[in-house]
């Protein structure tokens, strides 16, 4: 990954968190705890990867508004599935996936 190699003080560092997810989203495994809550740097990795939702905090990944915005940002229904699959886990509620794509 872009990030496995750096400094902890780069992995820290918020503008080159953000130039390395939106590269590839999986970097966001390697950026610091902080910056895995930071929900512009989580929301700009899943737009590359809907996976990567599972690299974010479980306070951001487990917030159910967070995840709605983050489903809605995956580039296709497929992304947008997986992202709502990991947030479902984290969230433990009983909305389905049809109401939540129609949502």
């Amino acid at each position: 990954s872009i990030l496995c190699d750096l400094s902890d003080d780069l992995r820290g560092n918020k503008e080159t968190v953000l130039e390395a997810v939106r590269q590839y989203g999986g970097a966001l495994g390697f950026a610091s705890y902080e910056l895995r809550s930071d929900r512009e740097i989580v929301l700009e990795a899943i737009k590359q990867s809907g996976e990567s939702m599972k690299y974010a905090n479980d306070d951001l990944s487990s917030d159910k508004d967070f995840a709605v915005i983050a489903a809605r940002v995956c580039q296709d229904l497929t992304e947008a599935e997986l992202c709502y699959d990991e947030a479902h886990e984290s969230v433990h509620d009983e909305v389905s996936w049809e109401s939540f794509r129609n949502a």
